[in-house]
């Protein structure tokens, strides 16, 4: 019976050990994927801050809103100027 303990006991062991390396490499892993992130994330904001935003659909007249969706809806028709 001492013997049959004794290699459970290793078996155990040896489980827990790979368990705790497994969660420790893991950990490494997302510090890796979150400081990617945070990079992209500064690259982002540095290559926007100098561009200002796209004007919202409610500064645009409404004549070329309906030019627009005239040229979605029928490409090939000609586009009639509005009075």
């Amino acid at each position: 019976m001492g013997s049959f303990q004794l290699v459970i006991s290793s078996v155990v062991t040896t489980l827990v050990y790979s368990a705790i390396l497994a969660a420790v490499i893991k950990l490494f892993q997302i510090a890796t994927d979150l400081s990617e992130i945070k990079d992209l994330l500064k690259d982002m904001k540095r290559n926007t801050e100098g561009n200002p935003p796209a004007a919202p659909a409610s500064a645009l007249s409404h004549a070329s809103l309906l030019r627009a969706v005239s040229g979605e809806a029928y490409p090939d028709a000609p586009v009639e100027p509005l009075r």
